[in-house]
């Protein structure tokens, strides 16, 4: 099962991610009472200039129990995917940070993102289970009067969508899976397709919805525009004849040369992978294939990684991730091809918060980037950490 909550400032909020407007607009920008903000910006000036990693959410524990407090009080179970998206607040517009704790079957959504302020609010209404593991919205606003959010769950195998008009959402309607199988080549109805263990998915600017079946080492595509949403496998992705197994995370590519495509990362295959809009393998970002923690300083195409499961995208196309089983974040400069460690010394820890690369991390599964702030599910520290990129990468360099 499922539940949306929201993790509110102490001034007038929604009380509903799919809430009307406030009885009180919240200014944007506005700090919380206890964090003095920088201009134009939510967040306080102290780690966020500094380049520091804070922590935005969890305390630290896990709890299956219904959360009700300020966000670095409670308890961020295992978290596993993190979206950044808008909401709108009446006229304005706020960042929203959506993170699925799959293990208690909850997504936590922070609104606004200010360190150390806040309280819990229940907000969504109703419950999906199977471990909800990634969420899509098909418009830049999450709440748009006409949009769609679409969640995929990891055990349920499967994915339900739900509208992101304001107001009481009716009960998610499954559109594809529901069962484990094999993947068929299809296309077949959404009804009748079989996924084993889904963990992502991305829509792909022309109709459709990329889905990560990781279990069954391919990427299905589910055609939104047909009412009974048929599936089928999307493209065939191999390396020297060897098909790529264990797609992890696809994200939409925004560099310049690999317009409409996507970027992929493996998480048994140890690599970055660059798509085509087609879904053909264009090029190796990152990773030889092989299992480890090297190449630092290098190309990253002759670098190891360690099960990567989360990945991002910069406006400019470089690429941050999460090498899961490193228990770092790395980052690859699309310009120079040059890896490097962003986060963490590839020991197992909890922090402390503060300069990056001496903040250990724990199994980091999603990632996400709201301009250069970076979002962390440190999973098995059960917190959201965050730092801004441009500022730490100036320090590690």
């Amino acid at each position: 099962m499922i539940t949306l909550v929201l993790l509110a400032q102490a001034v007038a909020t929604p009380a509903s991610l799919w809430a009307g407007p406030p009885a009180q607009s919240l200014e944007v920008g506005e700090p919380s009472p206890a964090n003095e903000a920088a201009p134009g910006s939510s967040l306080p000036i102290g780690p966020q200039a500094d380049g520091l990693v804070f922590t935005l959410a969890g305390d630290g524990t896990q709890s299956a129990a219904e959360i009700n407090g300020p966000p670095l009080s409670v308890p961020m179970t295992d978290p596993m995917g993190v979206t950044a998206v808008t909401l709108a607040v009446g006229e304005q517009t706020h960042s929203v940070a959506l993170v699925s704790s799959a293990a208690v079957d909850r997504v936590h959504g922070i609104h606004p993102l200010v360190a150390g302020g806040g309280t819990v609010a229940r907000s969504f209404p109703h419950l999906i289970e199977g471990e909800p593991y990634d969420i899509a919205f098909d418009h830049e606003t999450f709440n748009a009067p006409e949009g769609w959010v679409y969640i995929v769950t990891r055990l349920g195998h499967s994915v339900v969508r739900l509208p992101s008009a304001p107001g009481t959402p009716p009960p998610p309607q499954l559109i594809a899976g529901g069962t484990q199988g094999p993947a068929s080549d299809g296309p077949v109805p959404g009804a009748e397709a079989t996924f084993n263990q889904p963990h992502d998915l991305c829509l792909d600017g022309r109709g459709g919805l990329l889905v990560a079946d990781t279990k069954n080492h391919v990427i299905r595509r589910i055609d939104l525009d047909d009412p009974t949403f048929p599936v089928s496998v999307w493209g065939r992705q191999e390396l020297d004849g060897q098909s790529l197994r264990g797609p992890r995370v696809i994200v939409r590519d925004t560099a310049a040369t690999n317009a409409g495509g996507f970027v992929v990362a493996y998480r048994e295959a140890n690599r970055l992978v660059q798509l085509d809009a087609d879904g053909r393998v264009t090029a190796v970002l990152a990773g030889t294939g092989t299992r480890g923690n090297t190449g630092d300083g290098g190309p990253a195409i002759e670098a190891t990684l360690g099960g990567p499961k989360g990945l991002a995208v910069a406006e400019d196309g470089d690429l941050y991730f999460a090498d899961t089983e490193n228990h770092t974040v790395r980052y690859v400069d699309r310009q120079t091809g040059r890896i490097e460690t962003l986060i963490g010394d590839g020991k197992k820890g909890d922090g402390p918060d503060g300069t990056a690369r001496e903040c250990r991390l724990s199994r980091p599964h999603g990632v996400a980037l709201l301009g250069s702030l970076l979002l962390i599910a440190d999973t098995g520290n059960h917190r959201l950490r965050a730092v801004d990129v441009t500022i730490a990468r100036q320090l590690a360099e």
